[in-house]
């Protein structure tokens, strides 16, 4: 706290007058004390000479026969009379030897006048001597009090002064002090509005990229939904004409980059909006029960087609020692792992990638920074291992990553291309309360190592079930072979089977676009299902009324009537229809917006783009 010119200049006062006060005390003390003593000395010396002089008075007063009594008690007064401050006052020893020979005499001879005026006389000085005496114990008296006058003045002057100071500091401290407080109240509310102007800063940005999230994947899901159709077609074209499979190649690896483009596409999409939600605080911690062994044959299949475009080995490891269920957030585990698989799969030419699962042993903590080992060790981790015999690392990427830096500068790497997804995985590992740690040899292979606490996922079972097979009792190896280099185009004009639908259902869309209920409806008729189509969620009640319907596909946002206020008035409807089934279509993917869908009545949720594959599970599932 600065204080300001006024306190230091009251404090200085203060400070001064105190001295003052402490000065004038000593000295009105010690001229009050020389004064006092003065004043005890005169009227010590006024009682002796009033003494003497009774003493003379009895001599000249005493008869014939008391006077040498009265002479001798005279000369034995002065005799013990011996201090200074007595003997100063006056020709005392002359006097004292006078009065002697005097009495000597007497014995002899009687007393003569000379004697009588010889001691009138000295009687007489002592009189005059009292009454000077007197004087000065009167004037000594007054000096006294007007030293005591001028000590009560100043000695009050230095108190009021101090107390002044003292006013006036507590008044500008105060002052102070409430003028600081005013400050600080006042950043504290530039602070509030500034966080107020962030927040709604962050806000905005966040629907800004909500929006854009819902603008993008419109046209997204057109273009998905054509390229699954085109696909389509050409595996039918390649079906029913063997022999133009060899000119329509160039075909079928446009569609092949188009339908790959568009899945990246949708994965930065997906990544952005998991970005966004995390930096907003928008998004928890979603734990649920998985079981590890499922999960990862799950990613397993999802990855090895990837592997075997390839060539690569892709061998998978679970450890016996991981509890068979455990509680995780399984869409971010799923899309930590599945960026690092890919991401080293993507940068590995020769080789393999392996996928290793297990708990914190002392084989992972070795390959871990020790600064990090009291982090770990204290609470259970399961542990993904990811490594690869890719094209590695440098030791000054590895720091960067290790150090949760996404931007790498410079150089060619299997991370230098995938900023944005590595940007992701680290907020994701982050926000579940993980740690991910990267070694790296350059031109040799990479290990990426992901571990995450299961001290909010409890163990569910630590043990495995003693009636499973004893093969699971040891660690699960999946090892692929190499597989026979085959293109994406090769299996393009090998997997395509004519569908062979053996119900046709009778499906209504309610979709305010016309273009995405052109594609919805042509995906649906390819699959051999009947469509009729409405703009918006009254028209879909109205349709509904008058006919029977399988299934209806409902859009979120439309005019007049939005999907969700359609559904709640379709389950609050008399009668069998009140429960058909409802697909609600969507271009937000956030979970806010997926779970109010569904807890409207809507059976399953679709985010756009929708694809043909999809679209296919979610009928069958109903």
């Amino acid at each position: 706290m600065a204080y300001p010119r006024q306190l230091i200049l009251i404090s200085l006062s203060a400070v001064f007058a105190v001295i003052v006060v402490c000065l004038s005390f000593y000295i009105h003390h010690n001229k009050l004390n020389q004064t006092e003593y003065l004043l005890s000395l005169q009227q010590l010396q006024a009682i002796k000479i009033s003494d003497l002089q009774s003493l003379h008075h009895e001599v000249l007063l005493a008869d014939t026969d008391e006077i040498q009594g009265a002479l001798k008690s005279l000369i034995l007064y002065m005799s013990k009379e011996t201090k200074p401050w007595i003997k100063s006052l006056l020709p005392f020893n002359e006097w004292l030897e006078s009065y002697q020979r005097i009495n000597e005499r007497l014995k002899s001879e009687p007393i003569s006048d000379e004697y009588f005026s010889l001691v009138q006389i000295n009687s007489v000085k002592l009189k005059s001597m009292l009454g000077h005496k007197l004087s000065d114990i009167r004037q000594t008296t007054v000096d006294l009090n007007v030293q005591l006058n001028e000590f009560f003045i100043v000695f009050t002057a230095s108190i009021l002064l101090i107390v002044v100071d003292m006013v006036l500091f507590i008044y500008f401290y105060s002052k102070q002090v409430f003028n600081s407080q005013k400050e600080r109240i006042k950043q504290e509310v530039a602070l509030d509005e500034e966080h107020s102007r962030l927040s709604i800063s962050i806000k905005e940005k966040s629907n800004l990229l909500r929006m854009l999230n819902q603008e993008v994947r419109t046209p997204l899901h057109q273009i998905s939904g054509v390229t699954d159709m085109l696909e389509k077609d050409l595996q039918r074209q390649f079906i029913g004409h063997d022999a133009k499979r060899g000119s329509d190649k160039i075909g079928a690896e446009r569609i092949v980059l188009l339908k790959r483009s568009v899945d990246e596409l949708l994965v930065v999409l997906n990544n952005v909006v998991s970005y966004t939600e995390i930096d907003s605080g928008a998004s928890e911690i979603e734990s649920e029960k998985i079981d590890v062994r499922r999960f990862c044959q799950s990613l397993y299949l999802h990855i090895k087609p990837l592997a075997d475009d390839k060539s690569l080995k892709f061998p998978m490891s679970i450890s016996k020692n991981i509890p068979k269920c455990v509680h995780l957030d399984k869409p971010r585990v799923e899309q930590v792992l599945v960026h690092l698989l890919k991401n080293s799969i993507k940068y590995t030419a020769k080789g393999g990638v392996k996928l290793q699962v297990g708990v914190v042993d002392d084989a992972v903590l070795s390959n871990i920074a020790s600064e990090l080992h009291a982090q770990i060790t204290n609470k259970p981790h399961v542990v993904f291992s990811i490594s690869d015999t890719g094209c590695g690392l440098s030791q000054k990427d590895q720091n960067l990553i290790n150090s949760a830096l996404s931007d790498i500068h410079g150089g060619h790497n299997q991370f230098a291309t995938s900023c944005l997804g590595m940007a992701i995985t680290q907020k994701l590992v982050c926000f579940m309360h993980g740690f991910m740690y990267v070694r790296s040899d350059l031109n040799k292979g990479t290990a990426v190592y992901v571990l995450l606490p299961l001290n909010k996922a409890s163990y569910i079972e630590r043990s495995i079930d003693e009636h499973e097979e004893d093969a699971s009792q040891l660690d699960i190896n999946i090892d692929s072979p190499v597989m026979p280099s085959t293109s994406s185009v090769q299996s393009l004009m090998q997997s395509y089977s004519p569908s062979e639908n053996t119900h046709s259902l009778m499906i209504l869309i309610a979709e305010d676009i016309e273009s995405n209920a052109d594609l919805l409806t042509w995906m649906l008729e390819d699959l051999g299902h009947q469509v009729d189509v409405t703009t918006n969620g009254e028209e879909c009640i109205e349709q509904l009324k008058k006919k029977n319907y399988d299934v209806i596909f409902m859009d979120q946002f439309m005019p007049i009537m939005d999907g969700q206020s359609a559904t709640i008035k379709i389950r609050c409807m008399a009668g069998s229809k009140s429960s058909t089934p409802i697909i609600g279509c969507t271009a937000d993917s956030q979970k806010p917006t997926l779970l109010m869908l569904k807890e409207a009545g809507q059976n399953a949720v679709m985010t756009k783009p929708l694809q043909m594959d999809k679209l296919v599970k979610v009928l069958n599932a109903l």
